[in-house]
């Protein structure tokens, strides 16, 4: 059975299988809201990680001042079988991983609540997958104490249904992972809904324990 006239529309308009539905709204001045914001938030977070580091912690040349080699990498595919960071992970030294993605917000009717708050701060992931992912204590430890001597804000999550790069380098790899989530509501709907300022306190949680290693 065919709709003449929403083909019609469909064809002028360019709309095809494939074609994104692109939404931006802007609430507010710290609410926004759009389509893929899993995990569009979190690119933004590493852009802004990467400012801090660039801004403070390079010197004249260009070298990191502290006495490690630091990675920063966006990979792809992690909803469908995590082949990129795990390619990065197998195939280079890594002594421990923060990956940084969403915490999912689920205080409303029908769902499993984490607890999370939309503007509470970023998201320390202890456990994920229902307890099948178990993140390494010693480093999700290192990130709240350090949460806490800067005093920022934070929040402690374990998730039932959720997984991560960084969950799957923890479990398979066996390297030190831990999880940073910027909150966000709806994930995998549309609209989802986060906040800018949960974008740069992840980054500002992470930028001081990097800051904090000697």
């Amino acid at each position: 059975m065919t709709f003449p006239i929403f083909s019609e529309f469909f064809r002028i308009n360019r709309v095809r299988i494939g074609v994104i539905l692109n939404i931006i709204i802007k609430i507010n001045d710290d609410i926004i809201s759009e389509y893929s914001m899993d995990n569009l938030v979190a690119l933004a977070g590493l852009v802004q990680l990467t400012e801090k580091i660039v801004d403070n912690l390079l010197d004249e040349s260009g070298t990191l001042k502290k006495h490690l080699d630091l990675y920063i990498v966006a990979t792809t595919r992690e909803e469908i079988g995590t082949e990129g960071a795990l390619f990065f992970a197998r195939n280079n030294p890594i002594d421990e991983i923060i990956a940084l993605d969403v915490g999912l917000v689920e205080d409303f009717p029908g769902t499993v609540s984490s607890d999370i708050k939309l503007n509470e701060g970023p998201v320390i992931i202890w456990q994920e997958q229902g307890g099948a992912g178990i993140f390494d204590y010693k480093l999700c430890e290192k990130l709240a104490n350090v949460a806490e001597q800067n005093n920022l804000n934070y929040q402690n999550a374990v998730m039932e249904f959720y997984g991560s790069d960084a969950g799957k380098a923890q479990k398979w790899l066996g390297i030190p992972s831990t999880l940073v989530g910027i909150p966000i509501m709806f994930a995998h709907n549309i609209p989802e809904i986060s906040t800018l300022s949960g974008i740069e306190a992840a980054a500002e949680l992470i930028y001081q324990y990097l800051k904090g290693q000697s």
